[in-house]
């Protein structure tokens, strides 16, 4: 526990225009990135709002230790804007800051989504300073430095390895940074089917649950594929999905105390464009418990997928087996 006085943090705002542009030129994205610093007798703090319309926001504080006196804080770093235009070309410009002074209660980023008349807003970001919702724990920041009641940052970074260009294998795995280690989290990976029906939909077939400390697990496409399809499976064409969340339980509780977006991975179960997967992105429970939709705002999780070489070699090591695809570095395959 201790105060903190230095910081960095990422803000990114993505815009969509679902019936065209209304104007010649409009925003696409804009990024600001930032490192943040006071003096030794000072100390910063996030302090994050409730939802409103959509969007939850997150303003930066900078106060004395101890006493929680206003103080003043720096800033340096930059906003990349980029603008697209009605004939499809892109521009982007870049401000730089530099050592420049931020306002007590300046607003560092959001989280959500609002839908306007001509536009749908993607708010997002992240920041390594402590982040409060709770007037008295942040009370206790500035008085002892305590941090144990600061919101814990639960986004996740997801790897799938995939080994084999025919009914793969695969190798996931998952790391939250904020939380390196809990014996009560779990990890949630959903068996999906595409609803062909209804665009952007994934129905849930089967559900499993993996210990967070594990920190991985090995699949494979048939056992996804019999979980989704079942004996219907050989006259289905339609790609398997999976979906993941991670459930962080800061003690045995019921329910969880927070827990990451949703993301998804489509699977092929053979090369398709080069590749074994297809679309990664966010997505929501949909009308329906068991249904889910995109959607293109999260809490700054992210999903990789690798095949090839770099598959194959993640997914094995010295003293496991995959398969021989003449990708791999490992005499066991």
């Amino acid at each position: 526990m201790a105060w903190v006085t230095s910081g960095t943090s990422i803000y990114t705002i993505d815009y969509q225009y679902p019936n065209g542009l209304p104007y010649d030129e409009q925003y696409k994205q804009r990024v600001y990135s930032f490192s943040l610093s006071c003096d030794n007798n000072s100390c910063l703090y996030v302090k994050a709002s409730k939802v409103i319309d959509g969007v939850r926001h997150y303003q930066l504080y900078c106060v004395t230790k101890k006493t929680g006196k206003q103080s003043s804080g720096i800033r340096d770093g930059s906003l990349t804007e980029t603008y697209i235009y009605k004939d499809g070309h892109e521009t982007t410009n870049i401000t730089p800051f530099n050592n420049e002074p931020f306002d007590y209660g300046f607003e560092l980023y959001a989280v959500g989504t609002q839908t306007g008349k001509h536009s749908k807003v993607n708010y997002s970001g992240s920041t390594s300073i402590p982040v409060f919702d709770d007037d008295n724990e942040i009370t206790k920041y500035i008085t002892n430095g305590d941090t144990s009641g600061a919101i814990k940052d639960v986004s996740t970074k997801w790897n799938l390895y995939i080994d084999g260009t025919k009914n793969p294998l695969y190798k996931l795995t998952w790391d939250c940074a904020d939380i390196p280690s809990s014996d009560t989290s779990i990890v949630k990976v959903l068996f999906c089917a595409s609803d062909n029906m209804i665009n952007d939909t994934y129905i849930v077939k089967d559900t499993k649950y993996y210990e967070y400390n594990d920190k991985s697990v090995k699949l494979n496409y048939h056992d996804i594929r019999e979980a989704v399809w079942g004996d219907a499976g050989g006259g289905v064409k339609s790609p398997v999905t999976i979906i993941v969340q991670f459930e962080y339980f800061a003690t045995t509780t019921v329910v969880p105390k927070d827990t990451s977006s949703y993301m998804y991975c489509e699977l092929y179960p053979n090369e398709k464009d080069g590749h074994m997967y297809g679309n990664i992105g966010f997505c929501k429970v949909g009308e329906h418990s068991t249904w889910f939709v995109k959607t293109n705002s999260g809490d700054g999780s992210t999903f990789t997928a690798h095949d090839g070489t770099e598959g194959s070699d993640g997914y094995t090591k010295d003293d496991d087996k995959g398969y021989d695809d003449n990708k791999d570095k490992d005499d066991d395959d």
